[in-house]
């Protein structure tokens, strides 16, 4: 019955609703989303990442389920809070290499000299990367907590 209890208090955190915001990000929703047209004037998808020949969109997919994943485990790792900042500093870095592979995508595209049509799809690892950074100063805050109550011990 402790173990249940003891297992509650991690919901309770604000740090574990980011994490578990931005595991849902870019793990689930990114599914859904589009995230521009081609040249071709057809949608391009997350699937589509995993479908084209080209290794830029491929690695952005993995890095998209990486940093899904990431986030969720970081969720189970509320009692060690250094691994969890490692974790969410190299989810950070996960996120800033999505951002900086589709901003370097988007500008080498065919045809962005006329009017181009983006979709919801690229804010993603920006909002992501917000939610990343506010689950790390949370936990900054409870580790200084802590600190600060063994100083008074």
């Amino acid at each position: 019955m402790y173990f249940c209890f003891s297992n509650f208090n991690m919901i309770q955190r604000i740090q574990s609703l980011y994490l578990l915001g931005a595991s849902l990000l870019s793990g689930v929703l990114v599914l859904f989303t589009s995230f521009w047209l081609n040249s071709e004037g057809s949608l391009i998808n997350f699937a589509d990442f995993f479908a084209s020949n080209d290794f830029l969109l491929l690695i952005v997919g993995i890095l998209f389920y990486s940093s899904s994943f990431l986030s969720f485990i970081s969720i189970f790792l509320y009692q060690n809070r250094k691994k969890q900042l490692f974790l969410g500093r190299l989810n950070l870095t996960f996120n800033l290499l999505i951002i900086f592979i589709l901003i370097y995508y988007l500008q080498s595209l065919p045809g962005e000299i006329s009017i181009s049509v983006k979709g919801i799809g690229l804010f993603i690892p920006l909002i992501s990367f917000g939610l990343i950074l506010l689950s790390n100063s949370a936990i900054k805050r409870d580790e200084a907590l802590v600190k600060s109550v063994d100083r008074l011990r």
